[in-house]
């Protein structure tokens, strides 16, 4: 995205970041070393703008953040699927990387249709804007714009929403449908507190690009065919968030 507008940037910052005295870099192999000077509307342009690509940490020293996520990814499997030669053997995050793949609308179709499920229960249980974006590599990532809360109070609704969601089966670090093993859920933040850690997890934030799959992120728009990923308005995402009417 060439030169994005202040507007942009300004709720992009007002959205998602809460910690604002760290950031950390994305390195090409994928990996984020913490810059410990405060982040700035240069850091966000030069992120948006694919000059560099900033993770940003979710609670603040006060142990407040703006924002939980639900990270759908595509696991390793392998799981077995029908193909046009008869069964095979899948690994989703080599097919979803790969647009040439018979399978890749099939798992794109289910990322979508699950991202959609809990965007919108979401909306409707916390009241607040919800927005998805793909993230650049292997998933999407729903995310409920709080404002500053608690984060023990983001982490409660959160689970209290996968928790209510009966068709889901819950592991030790993530959640996923009956009988598919393609996609897990992750929550996050992780953390209730940051209580005996400095920093605590982090997330890459949208609009950037992934320096190890050099993918650009965007939000998504649910209105069009679910067996792809289909780019929605970045302001709209940002402002009121997704509407379903």
């Amino acid at each position: 995205m060439n030169d994005p507008d202040e507007a942009l940037l300004s709720l992009l910052g007002k959205r998602y970041i809460e910690r604002r005295d760290v950031k950390a870099i994305q390195q090409p192999n994928g990996i984020y070393i913490p810059d410990r000077t405060p982040l700035t509307m240069r850091d966000l342009r030069d992120h948006v703008s694919g000059v560099r690509t900033l993770g940003h940490y979710l609670i603040s020293r006060e142990n407040l953040c703006r924002i939980f996520v639900f990270d759908l990814d595509v696991t390793t499997g392998p799981i077995v699927w029908e193909g046009p030669d008869g069964e095979e053997a899948l690994n989703p995050r080599l097919v979803i990387a790969d647009p040439t793949h018979w399978a890749r609308p099939i798992l794109i179709h289910h990322l979508n249709m699950l991202a959609e499920v809990l965007a919108r229960r979401t909306s409707k249980y916390s009241e607040c804007p919800v927005a998805a974006h793909f993230s650049g590599s292997k998933g999407i990532h729903v995310t409920c714009f709080t404002g500053s809360i608690p984060a023990t109070e983001a982490r409660d609704a959160a689970i209290a929403i996968l928790d209510e969601s009966c068709e889901l089966v819950k592991g030790k670090n993530f959640y996923r449908e009956p009988g598919f093993e393609a996609i897990e859920i992750e929550l996050f933040p992780k953390q209730a507190t940051l209580e005996g850690k400095d920093l605590g997890n982090l997330l890459r934030l949208p609009l950037g690009v992934n320096r190890k799959s050099r993918q650009r992120s965007f939000f998504l728009n649910f209105k069009f065919p679910a067996d792809e990923f289909t780019e929605f308005d970045p302001m709209i995402a940002l402002g009121r968030g997704m509407s379903w009417t």
